[in-house]
């Protein structure tokens, strides 16, 4: 489990260090949102920034995405799915 409360750079490096792709060694990480529901991440990808992004936005219950910014230049983005 990690909080979202944690810097942004260090959930990176906890997701990727329990990735072993196809392997499942490891189960997916969980954590909480701010609305109170435990999630468990299901994939994850850092990319560029395409634009200002809040420090934490989740999106709609259909999206089941996080978006945070790891830089000024990059993003992470986590799937989740409620459970």
């Amino acid at each position: 489990r990690f909080s979202l409360d944690d810097p942004p750079e260090y959930i990176y490096r906890l997701l990727r260090c329990t990735d072993y792709g196809l392997s499942n060694t490891f189960p997916h990480m969980k954590t909480k949102l701010p609305d109170g529901h435990d999630i468990e991440i299901t994939s994850y990808i850092k990319i560029k920034k395409q634009s200002d992004v809040a420090p934490i936005k989740c999106t709609d219950s259909k999206g089941n995405k996080i978006m945070l910014a790891l830089d000024s230049e990059n993003v992470l983005i986590m799937k989740y799915k409620v459970g």
